[in-house]
């Protein structure tokens, strides 16, 4: 999922945002409606791939791994330009095996590719984590094995990095979990020992995305145990070195979908696209927003007058000077290469 020139972090979406300075006067207050969205000029090079993952940080979106007739290595960047575009990929240091249904971070400089399916974990879900630094032109350079691994193997899971812990939530081990586990990232980007929560969160959840917002992460849609989507969110405190208790928030979003999209910005929660197999059309390019109160808690969804040009689902969005950024995923015709960005409308 996901990255840009702000200093950002995961995915599929913990974005730290630091903004302009004028002379002028006090910048306008942004969102939650979207200026109409925008085709991005760089598009990823070939295969088509399925369930990769995309990190937005630091001025650059990198694209990592994923699946076409057998799991992928290669992992590609590309600069965000001043006015916005996303310019040309490049291939950057690959990964040591294919990996595929995992989730990838930027933190502190370290680039990380977590657990999902390699071509040596035999189809079976790995517990593993590769990282590598992230040079000062974008590019990685050469990727490490953490010295400590998930306690639990998953796929199709939602990460995040925040205060100096990588937390893992939620994912698939053949059926939905809740369990969490966090551990401690060192200052040489190395891990230390994974603590995990067992039956944590409120619902067994796969598929589904997410985003921090502040020291609140919001876990949103996903599969159901069983073939029922969510249509709902829950969320929890991060605390030094833990996890708060989880709620689900009252606020529900239209179409319950898995293989979506997630960010908090400004005060408000964006739910993007994704895909339902609860209703038809099951291929969605809506986006919906919601407000983040004081107590963490969702006011009601509304349904943005934008809307993405194609359906995408298993993307990445990001933000970045104050732009949404959503990247590849699957659509009616096949799988995608190319992204969209919009601008976020003065209030």
């Amino acid at each position: 999922m996901k990255h840009l020139c702000c200093a950002g972090i995961i995915a599929a979406s913990l974005f730290l945002l630091f903004g302009c300075q004028s002379d002028v006067g006090p910048e306008p207050v942004l969102g939650p409606e979207l200026e109409a969205f925008q085709t991005a000029t760089g598009t990823f090079s070939s295969p088509d791939r399925t369930w990769t993952d995309f990190v937005v940080a630091d001025g650059y979106v990198y694209v990592c791994g994923g699946s076409a007739s057998d799991f992928l290595s290669d992992v590609q960047f590309a600069a965000i330009g001043s006015d916005g575009d996303i310019e040309s990929f490049s291939a950057t240091t690959p990964l040591p095996v294919g990996r595929a249904y995992h989730s990838c971070v930027a933190y502190n400089g370290y680039f990380y590719a977590i657990a999902g399916f390699t071509t040596s974990s035999g189809g079976s879900e790995t517990d593993d984590i590769v990282y590598a630094p992230i040079n000062t032109d974008g590019s990685l350079g050469a990727f490490s094995s953490a010295s400590n691994a998930l306690n639990t193997a998953r796929a199709h899971f939602f990460a995040a990095a925040y205060d100096g812990y990588l937390y893992v939530f939620g994912g698939s081990i053949g059926v939905g979990i809740r369990s969490v586990e966090y551990a401690q990232i060192g200052a040489n980007g190395d891990l230390g020992a994974f603590t995990e929560l067992a039956n944590h969160m409120t619902s067994n959840r796969s598929m589904h995305s997410g985003a921090l917002a502040g020291d609140t992460v919001y876990l949103v849609g996903g599969r159901k145990t069983g073939s029922e989507d969510f249509d709902t969110v829950e969320y929890a405190q991060l605390t030094p070195g833990g996890v708060g208790t989880f709620t689900e928030c009252t606020s529900t979003f239209t179409d319950s979908r898995e293989n979506l999209e997630c960010v908090a910005y400004n005060g408000y929660l964006y739910v993007i696209a994704g895909y339902t197999i609860d209703s038809t059309p099951d291929k969605l390019s809506d986006i919906q927003y919601a407000p983040i109160q004081a107590d963490g808690e969702l006011g009601a969804f509304t349904t943005t007058t934008a809307s993405l040009s194609s359906y995408r689902w298993h993307g990445g969005a990001g933000v970045c000077n104050d732009r949404l950024y959503v990247l590849g995923g699957g659509t009616s015709s096949g799988w995608l290469g190319d992204s969209e960005y919009a601008s976020f409308e003065p209030r």
